[in-house]
């Protein structure tokens, strides 16, 4: 039996969808994926303090920030004016037997822990 949709799990989803194979948005998979491909880069900012080549790491730090910065932005142009993030959260998680499990609450509280830990630091 298949379970039924709801009309928000049935309309298509505003913005351009990702390539990942989830509900998120394009912007959602480029940040994501360019924060996953920092993580080396951040592992080399730490070999090259450590051999003392403090012009370089310096060097590779303005980079990183740039490249941050550049992710917020796309990050944040994707979610305030392309896509329409509660839409694409709505939908619940792939796994779950109800379309709208974790919406709003499940979504709002993941947002908030995840604000005070990014603000924060």
């Amino acid at each position: 039996m298949q379970h039924d949709t709801t009309e928000a799990a049935a309309m298509p989803l505003r913005g351009i969808d990702g390539f990942l194979g989830t509900r998120a948005s394009i912007g959602m998979d480029v940040v994501l994926v360019g924060l996953i491909a920092l993580l080396p880069v951040l592992a080399w900012s730490v070999a090259l303090v450590r051999r003392g080549n403090y012009a370089a790491h310096k060097r590779l730090q303005l980079f990183i920030v740039a490249a941050l910065v550049a992710a917020l932005v796309v990050f944040e142009i994707d979610v305030r004016l392309i896509s329409d993030w509660k839409m694409r959260a709505a939908g619940g998680p792939p796994w779950s037997g109800h379309p709208n499990a974790w919406w709003p609450a499940g979504v709002l509280v993941a947002l908030g822990i995840h604000l005070v830990f990014a603000i924060s630091t």
